[in-house]
């Protein structure tokens, strides 16, 4: 006989059973001792069940929380890109802002340009037109 293998399978089981028996003395202990292992075995069942969904709950915590931190992280990315999204908004505004800034600074160089040109062409006409009189009386000088 293997009273390892008995010792480890049953061997709490008839224990605990073997010491109510001998506590409480009932009229037919076999039944007695029958009834208290099928009872045993239910309560043995429990507490599988009971460890089994403890480990699944933990188990389903520790998915949530890893969830929770992944959604955490999209929104910390995500207010991230949004800031460089702002930001990169707001400089590209501050460069279309300076080159409109020099294209009115050119504007206004060149309408400048354009009234001291206007200034300066009829002051140029009147040096050709004088030194078209100038050539025009020499040639009649001349032909005289």
């Amino acid at each position: 006989m293997d009273t390892r293998y008995l010792t480890q399978t049953v061997g709490d089981a008839l224990a605990q059973g073997m010491a109510q028996v001998a506590v409480k003395k009932p009229a037919d202990p076999v039944e007695f001792l029958a009834h208290y292992l099928l009872g045993y075995h239910k309560q043995q069942e429990a507490k599988k069940d009971a460890a089994h969904k403890k480990i699944q709950l933990e188990e389903e915590r520790i998915a949530y929380e890893q969830k929770m931190r992944r959604e955490q992280l999209l929104k910390e990315e995500a207010e991230a890109n949004a800031r460089q999204a702002e930001a990169a908004a707001a400089a590209a505004a501050a460069n279309e802002a300076e080159q409109q800034a020099a294209a009115a600074a050119a504007e206004a160089t060149a309408s400048r340009g354009d009234e001291e040109a206007a200034e300066e062409a009829p002051a140029a006409e009147e040096s050709e037109a004088a030194a078209d009189g100038a050539a025009e009386e020499e040639e009649e000088e001349g032909e005289a």
